[in-house]
């Protein structure tokens, strides 16, 4: 995959630095993005995919309703939403095999979220940042060779931070309706999910940017 990255840092040392805009993803969220981005709807689920100056920038949501076999995201208490995040954290490695070498709750726009990082023995790393809200799931990841890392941490910044919710704290999370506690394992599912439709999209990324290349 780092070849992908080495194709897009490729083009961008000849560009100028990309704008960003303010983007609606639903009802629920506004981001902001490099201004040079696609976006995919694919059984259910929507994904952003966007160039920065060093880094490769995606956004997935997921509604409760395109999860196969899942009838319900178990969110009732903040330590429920714990298990699910570390459960979606670890999932992801079943996609792409790396190390987590640091993860962190945070409070994002007033909602409980979770922020990790993850490095590749291909000398890839990858920022992520999951919300989870209601009945859908949010994440966002910056994708880099790890060798320009202080120079993504403001690209990084400037995206995560821009999460803007419509809905207040205490509404992000749902009342219980089963007892037993599925929340791990249903994080771990999405994640690997997730992490595996990520890698085709940038891809076709790739080859929607080299065509552009070829009009100019």
């Amino acid at each position: 995959m780092n070849f992908v990255l080495a194709i897009l840092l490729t083009f961008q040392t000849n560009s100028v630095t990309l704008n960003w805009e303010r983007v609606t993803v639903d009802d629920l969220l506004t981001v902001e993005l490099p201004n040079i981005f696609e976006r995919t709807d694919t059984l259910g689920q929507t994904i952003f995919y966007a160039e920065a100056d060093y880094s490769v920038i995606t956004l997935s949501k997921v509604p409760e309703s395109a999860i196969p076999q899942v009838d319900r995201i178990t969110s009732s208490t903040p330590d429920e939403l714990g298990k699910f995040y570390t459960g979606f954290q670890n999932g992801t490695l079943k996609a792409k095999q790396g190390e987590i070498v640091d993860s962190e709750d945070i409070l994002l726009d007033s909602l409980r979220a979770r922020v990790f990082r993850t490095d590749y023995e291909n000398g890839e790393t990858k920022l992520n940042q999951i919300i989870l809200v209601q009945d859908r799931l949010y994440f966002g990841t910056v994708w880099f060779s790890t060798e320009y890392l202080e120079f993504v941490i403001s690209e990084k910044d400037q995206f995560f931070n821009s999460f803007q919710f419509a809905i207040t704290a205490n509404k992000q999370l749902r009342p219980a309706r089963l007892e037993d506690s599925t929340s791990y394992k249903l994080g771990e599912l999405l994640g690997t999910i997730i992490g595996y439709a990520l890698i085709p999209g940038i891809i076709i990324l790739i080859v929607v940017l080299v065509k552009r290349k070829r009009k100019k």
